[in-house]
């Protein structure tokens, strides 16, 4: 990690990143956020008014260990009413720095025996509000797709791309780190191995449509502009890896050529995967596809239409069951 950090925090960090606990992008996030922490604490003591008034190296020059680990509950309540109220964060922002607070204090307290008590505890925050992810229809992905074809220059690569997110469930940043060996053709069809979240592994079975997506993105590939770019299955005009910043930005250009919302993202194409695929395999497969940790995480994907809560209903064994009425139920008490 480049970025200049309090010794605390920085074994922090290596220790997480030792055991495989934090991807780099996760380490990086946990960075940001403990950071902000500490220009709120340095703002707070040195009567600064601004957060953009405290750089790292004031962080560096003037926290101590010392000023950590006396961290209050109080801290922590100042810190979120700040970016809460000053800062204008979202509750759920706010809940995600605190968490943030807690996983290092609890560090502190059980790995390095710094600490008798973490001052996070306790502290309850406002949950975000719960949404329906943003999912797109059969006609608008199909919509989607034909844009792709009419407008994009690299049109197979594009595709490719959209292709996988709506048929494989991929994260953004596995889209980026995709390599061409990573797919693997068989006879019978093929598979695609990914490198998830927190570097856990999985192999997706590839359908017929990623196949032909793929063969024809492989055929058209821009050539790689240096050699460690030569393995990226996705590679820019410039010939260098796509980004998950160039890939979603790609994807809004086309929503938005489209006509789609303008919320739809990278993430809505895999949203549109796990709402497909509930509807037509068990949560626990779903799990296992899109690399969720834990299976609350899946069940959003259960959210239903009423017409098609109604035709469960409907379609229920027991509603072809015979029919008890209460004329039926009398006769059979007077005998």
């Amino acid at each position: 990690m480049d970025r200049k950090v309090p010794s605390l925090l920085q074994s922090y960090i290596n220790t997480n990143l030792t055991t495989d606990h934090f991807s780099k992008a996760t380490a990086t996030n946990y960075v940001n956020d403990i950071m902000s922490f500490f220009k709120y604490l340095i703002m707070v003591r040195h009567e600064f008014s601004f957060l953009e008034n405290v750089s790292d190296e004031r962080i560096l020059k003037e926290l101590t260990d010392e000023d950590i680990l006396s961290v209050t509950k109080e801290d922590v309540w100042g810190y979120a009413l700040h970016i809460k109220e000053d800062r204008r964060n979202s509750p759920a922002s706010v809940k995600r720095r605190v968490v943030a607070l807690s996983g290092f204090y609890r560090f502190l307290r059980d790995d390095l025996d710094l600490l008798e008590t973490v001052p996070t505890e306790g502290l309850k925050f406002e949950n975000k509000e719960k949404k329906l992810p943003v999912f797109l229809t059969q006609e608008e992905w199909e919509h989607l797709l034909d844009t792709v074809k009419k407008h994009s220059r690299y049109r197979e690569r594009d595709l490719c791309i959209i292709v996988f997110l709506l048929n494989l469930g991929l994260r953004r940043a596995e889209i980026e780190g995709l390599n061409v060996g990573d797919v693997k053709l068989t006879a019978g069809g093929g598979f695609v191995h990914i490198y998830g979240k927190g570097r856990k592994e999985r192999n997706i079975p590839l359908n017929e449509a990623c196949i032909a997506a793929y063969e024809a993105c492989v055929r058209t590939r821009i050539h790689a502009a240096t050699e460690r770019d030569s393995a990226a299955l996705f590679i820019s005009s410039q010939g260098h890896r796509m980004t998950a910043s160039s890939i979603y930005k790609m994807i809004k250009k086309m929503a938005k050529l489209a006509g789609l919302s303008p919320e739809v993202t990278t993430h809505s194409l895999r949203h549109t995967f796990g709402t497909n695929l509930i509807k037509v395999g068990s949560i626990n497969q779903v799990q296992k596809l899109m690399g969720h940790e834990s299976i609350a995480t899946t069940t959003i994907y259960t959210h239903i239409s009423d017409e098609g809560l109604e035709d469960m209903i409907k379609n229920n064994p027991a509603n072809q069951s015979r029919q008890i009425t209460f004329d039926t139920i009398e006769k059979e008490e007077k005998q």
